[in-house]
């Protein structure tokens, strides 16, 4: 920096200043930081070790402040040597919080940035591929350097899915609720969406184990609630059970129905009851008795007979004499 001091004082500062001193331009910068990193004959992380995350931010944001259609492959090149990225780094836990600190790389072939429009995603739940994004013309930078694109379906399928028991709880069901609450609109994005999210174990119980969603009970099914009072592990924890949730949950197969077996089990336990408690005894016995009346029919139903069944076969009787 220079310190211009001009005895004509301010009006003549104003006036001046212009001629000397211009408006940085990317184009510039960019050959300044490229000089620098000549003349040093280091690398381009080497210059950027005293710069701090505001300073690489500030930088970042002044390159895509321009038209980015105007770059040249050399531009291109220097730009995507930069370590202004940032990725999504390690949790850090200090003091019992819980934050995720940015690293800062220069570009990579693996690099990722995900295009989400629906879901709240956590970020804790992104891989450290994936850079991070917080402006439309950081978006257009980032296409102009052939960084790929991520949808919120593919990211989901992808990453979401096949790490889902590895994540932190926090960050998995903030993730989730936002993709219940929002399930419509996820599945008009894909028609198999559904499908693959009935496999997955994503559902916490009471008790805080992973189950897939035809794993557990509908809570607002009131014979359910009452039968199924003293067990563990059949209904979705309190956040999952919000009627907003519930109504996704059923689409990927909630159940709203005992087995013949869950039955069964229901009567055991009547008599693992404590015998001092005998109004809760008669009200699930009366309960129970009643619930088997109403569903006889789909409890009781005999299956379908195939059409390999209907068939008689008949014994050839000169083969028996052979």
């Amino acid at each position: 920096c220079i310190n211009l001091d001009f005895s004509g004082g301010a009006d003549a500062t104003r006036r001046l200043a212009p001629r000397y001193i211009q408006e940085p331009k990317r184009k510039g910068i960019l050959e300044v930081i490229n000089s620098v990193v000549a003349i040093r004959n280091s690398k381009y992380s080497d210059v950027f070790d005293d710069v701090d995350s505001t300073g690489r931010d500030t930088l970042r944001n002044f390159l895509a402040s321009e038209d980015v259609d105007k770059l040249s492959m050399r531009e291109c090149k220097i730009i995507s040597r930069l370590p202004i990225y940032a990725t999504y780094g390690e949790n850090v836990v200090v003091n019992n919080s819980s934050s995720t600190n940015s690293v800062y790389k220069s570009l990579t072939r693996n690099n990722r940035y995900l295009d989400s429009k629906i879901l709240s995603i956590h970020e804790d739940v992104i891989p450290s591929n994936f850079l991070k994004t917080s402006s439309p013309v950081e978006l257009q930078l980032l296409k102009k350097l052939g960084v790929p694109s991520v949808n919120e379906v593919t990211f989901c399928v992808e990453h979401l899915f096949l790490n889902i028991t590895s994540l932190n709880e926090e960050p998995r069901n903030e993730t989730m609720l936002s993709l219940l609450v929002n399930f419509a609109r996820m599945c008009n994005e894909s028609k198999e969406f559904a499908a693959i999210l009935q496999e997955i174990p994503f559902v916490p119980d009471t008790e805080g184990a992973l189950h897939t969603a035809n794993d557990l009970y509908d809570i607002e099914v009131p014979e359910l609630r009452l039968l199924l009072k003293q067990e563990k592990n059949v209904f979705p924890c309190n956040t999952f059970a919000t009627p907003m949730v519930l109504s996704s949950l059923r689409k990927l197969g909630l159940r709203d129905m005992l087995s013949r077996t869950k039955i069964l089990e229901c009567a055991s336990s009547l008599s693992l009851i404590q015998k001092t408690d005998i109004e809760f005894i008669r009200k699930k016995a009366t309960c129970l008795l009643r619930y088997i009346d109403d569903h006889s029919k789909e409890l009781f139903k005999i299956p379908k007979r195939s059409m390999l069944s209907t068939l008689n076969f008949h014994t050839n009787s000169s083969s028996t004499n052979i």
